[in-house]
């Protein structure tokens, strides 16, 4: 009847709704060490730039190592929420919702 129809939309739009607060919960938590990672590179490769005239040219090569180190950490870090919201996908759609 319409009634039932009624409470089973409701249940899916509250289940469309919870996953939709589990994304942007996930997206939350994953932006906060992404931004850290790029202030990181930033930071280092703006010291190496400020280094290199003051003659530091190891410490200059070090610097700029970590800045590239921090652009791989990026990356990885990227890769990784990319796979894991990939699996909450798959598992949203193969259980259904």
């Amino acid at each position: 009847s319409g009634v039932t129809e009624t409470v089973l939309s409701v249940i899916s739009l509250l289940r469309n709704a919870v996953g939709v607060a589990g994304v942007v919960g996930m997206l939350l938590v994953c932006f906060i060490p992404l931004v850290k990672l790029v202030v990181y590179a930033i930071v280092f490769r703006a010291e190496a730039a400020l280094l290199q005239p003051m003659g530091g040219g190891q410490m200059c090569e070090c610097m700029t190592g970590v800045s590239k180190t921090a652009g791989f950490l990026l990356y990885l870090e990227f890769v990784s929420m990319l796979l894991f919201g990939i699996t909450i996908l798959i598992l949203s759609f193969s259980l259904g919702g």
